[in-house]
């Protein structure tokens, strides 16, 4: 994938600038730490309106600790760690 812009950096700023930017286009948002507190659930693409009340439980169930039952499945296909490591 090609993208538009690559936004350095994970924090409210660059989240914002990335959640804003990709209205017009691809958006890399790369973070090299963990914001302790910080969750974001995007890239449901056009499927949004479809998968967002799902989406949204998962998240709400992760942070809040309590088990997701199924919807558990997704997290390693999502997590941002999965690119560790990852050649360069």
């Amino acid at each position: 994938m090609k993208f538009d812009v690559i936004v350095i950096g994970a924090g409210m700023a660059g989240s914002g600038a990335a959640a804003w930017l990709a209205a017009d286009g691809h958006v890399a948002l790369i973070e090299t730490e963990e914001v302790a507190g910080f969750f974001w659930c995007v890239g449901q693409g056009g499927y949004g309106i479809q998968t967002s009340p799902a989406a949204g439980r998962l998240v709400a169930d992760l942070v809040a600790g309590r088990d997701p039952g199924e919807a558990a499945a997704i997290v390693p296909m999502v997590d941002p760690a999965r690119y560790r490591g990852a050649a360069r």
